[in-house]
Formats: C-alpha cells, sequence, structure tokens
C-alpha cells in the first residue's frame, strides 16, 4: 500500500493512506514509514522537510490491535529512528551482497539477525555503483525496480525472514487470563501450547549460515493474553515465565542472557532495557 502509485510493484497493490484505510481482513501489517527525517545521509538542516511518521504510524496500528482489527504489526525504518526496542537485520546474515542495516519495532517479540560482514558489498545508494544496476538487483534481491525506487529498498530477504516468525505467533493457542505466578501447573483456565523455536537466516535461506544460531527451547508452558505472549526473551523472542517474586524474565536462559551481553559489546545499543512489573 502507498498514497502514490507503484508501476514497478509486481504483486498485488493498494493506493491508499496507512493512517486512514480500512484494516480489517488483514492479520498483519508491516509498514515503513519515510526514513528520510532519520536517515544520516539527510543533512541535519533539511530534515525537518521530511515528515515524522513514525509516532502516528505507531498509534494507528496499535489502536487497530487493541480494537483486534489486526493481529499484530512490524515498523520498519533506518539506525536513528525513534523505533521503540527494535531489532536490527542485516543482509550479511543472508549472503546478500548489502548489509543495509534496518530497525524492526514490532508488536510481538521477534528475533533479529546479528551481522556476517566480510565479504564483498555493493553501495545501494545514492549516485548508481560502478558494478550497475543489474549488480545492484542482484544483491538486493529485488529484479523489478529502477535505480531511484532501488535505493529506498530492502530486500525481500528481511520481510520473509521476520514473517516466518509471525506466522509463529499466529499458531499460538488463544487463552483467557494472566496468572497471579505461571509455575509448572499452571492455575485452571490456562491452555497449554508447545514452545516455539527461533527462526533464523538459515531457515529462510538454508544455503547460507546465518550470523547468529538461536538455541533450542526448554518445554514448558507458557501463558497468552488476548492470543499473544505474555512476554518474550530479549535474546531470542521466546516467551518466558513470571518469576516467584511476580516480576517477568528478561531471558528465557542464561545462554540467552549472555549472547546479549556479548552483543552489547560489539554492537553498543541498548535492547536490554529493564522490564516494568507485571
Amino acid at each position: 500500500m502507498d498514497r502514490e502509485a507503484q508501476p514497478d510493484y509486481p504483486l498485488p497493490f493498494l493506493l491508499g493512506d496507512i493512517l486512514t484505510a480500512e484494516l480489517g481482513g488483514f492479520e498483519w501489517v508491516h509498514v515503513s514509514p519515510p526514513c528520510q527525517r532519520y536517515s544520516p545521509a539527510t543533512p541535519s538542516w533539511a530534515r525537518d522537510r521530511w515528515p515524522d511518521m513514525v509516532a502516528p504510524v505507531r498509534d494507528r496500528l496499535r489502536q487497530a490491535v487493541r480494537d483486534r482489527v489486526i493481529e499484530g504489526y512490524v515498523i520498519e525504518n533506518v539506525p536513528g529512528a525513534p523505533l521503540r526496542r527494535p531489532v536490527t537485520v542485516c543482509g550479511s546474515a543472508f549472503g546478500l551482497g548489502v548489509q543495509r542495516h534496518r530497525l524492526f519495532e514490532a508488536s510481538v517479540p521477534l528475533a533479529g539477525t546479528g551481522c556476517a560482514h566480510g565479504g564483498p558489498i555493493i553501495e545501494v545508494y545514492g549516485g548508481q555503483p560502478p558494478e550497475g544496476v543489474a549488480a545492484a538487483r542482484a544483491a538486493m534481491g529485488i529484479d523489478w525496480l529502477p535505480w531511484d525506487r532501488l535505493v529506498e529498498a530492502i530486500p525481500p530477504a528481511y520481510t520473509e525472514y521476520l514473517g516466518r516468525q509471525l506466522l509463529r505467533h499466529l499458531a499460538q493457542v488463544d487463552i483467557v487470563t494472566r496468572p497471579a505466578v505461571l509455575t509448572s501447573a499452571p492455575p485452571a483456565g490456562i491452555r497449554h501450547r508447545p514452545p516455539a523455536r527461533c527462526v533464523t537466516p538459515l531457515e529462510a535461506h538454508s544455503s547460507v549460515l546465518p550470523a547468529r544460531i538461536c538455541h533450542e527451547p526448554r518445554s514448558r508452558s507458557v501463558a497468552l493474553i488476548d492470543g499473544q505472549p505474555a512476554r518474550g526473551c530479549q535474546y531470542c523472542g521466546e516467551p518466558v515465565a513470571l518469576s516467584a517474586t511476580g516480576r517477568w524474565r528478561r531471558y528465557c536462559r542464561q545462554a540467552c542472557r549472555q549472547a546479549a551481553y556479548r552483543d552489547r559489546l560489539t554492537t553498543h545499543t541498548n535492547t536490554d532495557r529493564e522490564d516494568h512489573p507485571a
């Protein structure tokens, strides 16, 4: 969907505005608000010329989730955009010819990819690269866009990778109430579901070694509220349980806690903030 026609787009297209469009009939909505206001490539004196759309889009989608019009949403943008606790996806994790770091905020826990930098890359921004537009299209995994549209795109591998995780959430059973403390024997009314396994780039593109291999989950009962996990691990996205003190754990296991700590040392990002008490 876009407010402007996109004649180069080869799949079904809707002309409309995400802030006012009817969202009924869709389970998930993935949006990419204009990024120029937040992009480091935009001079600081010119950023006010571009709309600040992240907050209005988020408010619209959160209301749609509260009204149960949609199951959930994902918001994509560039590093520096005001997204809330986003995960990062890098093209190198899929063996693409671009790194193209992008942030993704979601209404459910998602897993990022980490990075596997080191191979040759093509710069898909600004002027056309010496390798040519065809090489840039191949590096992005997009064969239908002209250069002026290609520079504003993200590789479809990103949304496929995240979409596989969203499908996992759609398979969850619904539930009724939040337990006071979740134990190995949930109270009456709490239904069981098998734990979901973390999705990696290896599963999305089996010929490519992923930058991060997620850990196999342990068997446990998970509480859901309005069809959504009560909380998710801040590293791999797997559901977590309440502690004995009634606070939500941040990680599903010690291995995820240690991996998140290593990531913070290398990326200098702060995606590990303390959860509020339930």
